[in-house]
């Protein structure tokens, strides 16, 4: 009787773990990407780009220092404020612009507008606190995929 107590006692600990760990498979993807501050840590391209003679897949080592401070804001309303961060590459640009944004319906594809511009990413992780998605672009006549990964701040 002892052992079954125990193994009733263990049983209910797992099960109160596991459920416990499950708050983020819970949100919807929504709620996970709004109201926090994104801050891309990561960007990558496959296959390599060719930047004056050298081939880049690490397009986040190309980006200036003044750009990898920017944040995303993805707002419940679906608009998203670009923010310059603390460093401004250009001190007459505005600290905050503005777009928008929506999930397809099985909120999978991640679709921003900004300055008239669509952009669509397939998100790959999304947590309260990591964010990784691939969009392509074909402009070059080769499809680039492109990698990108932002931490919450």
């Amino acid at each position: 009787m002892k052992n079954l107590i125990s193994s009733a006692l263990l049983l209910s600990m797992v099960a109160v773990t596991f459920t416990g760990c499950k708050k983020d498979d819970d949100e919807s993807n929504t709620d996970k990407l709004t109201d926090k501050n994104w801050k891309m840590v990561a960007l990558t391209v496959d296959p390599p780009v060719n930047v004056g003679g050298t081939l880049i897949s690490d397009v986040y080592a190309q980006i200036p220092a003044c750009s990898q401070d920017d944040l995303s804001i993805f707002k419940d309303n679906n608009t998203v404020n670009f923010d310059e961060g603390a460093t401004k590459c250009d001190p007459s640009d505005p600290q905050t612009t503005n777009g928008t944004w929506a999930f397809n319906t099985d909120e999978t594809v991640l679709s921003i507008t900004e300055s008239g511009t669509v952009t669509s990413y397939t998100i790959k992780e999304l947590s309260g606190s990591d964010f990784k998605a691939t969009f392509t672009d074909n402009s070059s006549g080769v499809v680039e995929t492109y990698t990108v990964t932002f931490k919450a701040q």
